[in-house]
């Protein structure tokens, strides 16, 4: 699922790796804290500032008012651009909202309906709440029968997926669940969508110059990408433990050709 590259995997293995399994994971739980983010902003900055009013000749008429306390956060309304302005002219764009619309969308409710989209002409994101919530309802209808369903935020709804005891019950719908490329599509869709309107990016991989694999033995080909670094040339996928035993190793190897 996050690595098209490889080549197909035969029966006996499972259908999903280890590391596609960890990125999903991964995935779910970023989608928790970016959906609060937007969810639960910081505190708003309140413009507590008093300005002085002047007459109509310029001079301090000794008044004095508290300034907009919106101003500060929120842009400015709709001004005319003409005294007594009727209708606007043809093609004239509608004044922007004060808020992300975007954020609204995806921060909404549960909704329980069927979007139609022939022409893809439909703009706006279906909430993270509504995309989880649907997800979640097929594992339970087909893998988890006898379990109750989660309340209807994106708290429960992750944490229902990534808790389970032992195994969570996400990883078993990796290994069990027909459609788990396309919940996986889809969860990745979202995230995607949660760091746009938050203006975040995924943090780039970080490859190691001058190491070699410990497969393939050519360097500067190990990239990580979180906790789990793989090789780009034949695919080997060490997790941390691994991968701090072959950098132990390969470095008493460098040790030993500097000396020798």
């Amino acid at each position: 699922m996050y690595r098209p590259h490889l080549k197909p995997r035969w029966a006996p293995t499972p259908s999903v790796c280890e590391v596609c399994r960890w990125r999903l994971c991964r995935d779910v739980s970023a989608i928790d804290r970016l959906h609060y983010q937007l969810s639960e902003p910081d505190d708003l900055v309140v413009d507590r500032r008093q300005i002085a009013v002047r007459d109509e000749d310029g001079r301090v008429s000794g008044e004095v008012r508290w300034s907009d306390p919106a101003a500060a956060v929120l842009p400015a309304g709709a001004v005319a651009s003409r005294v007594n302005a009727t209708a606007g002219v043809s093609g004239t764009r509608d004044p922007l909202a004060p808020i992300s619309l975007d954020a609204v969308d995806l921060t909404g409710p549960v909704r329980h309906a069927t979007i139609h989209d022939p022409y893809r002409d439909q703009v706006g994101y279906v909430s993270a709440a509504t995309v989880l919530d649907s997800w979640v309802r097929l594992l339970r209808e087909e893998l988890f029968p006898h379990e109750r369903l989660p309340a209807a935020t994106v708290w429960d709804l992750t944490d229902w997926l990534v808790a389970g005891g032992a195994v969570s019950r996400l990883e078993i719908a990796c290994s069990r669940l027909a459609a788990v490329d396309e919940m996986t599509i889809e969860l990745r869709d979202l995230l995607s969508a949660l760091r746009s309107v938050a203006g975040e990016t995924e943090p780039p991989p970080r490859r190691y110059l001058g190491v070699p694999c410990r497969g393939c033995n050519v360097v500067s080909q190990l990239v990580q990408e979180g906790d789990y670094v793989e090789c780009e040339r034949c695919q080997l996928l060490l997790n941390p433990d691994e991968f701090q035993q072959w950098m132990a190793t390969a470095a008493q190897r460098w040790s030993y050709r500097a000396a020798s």
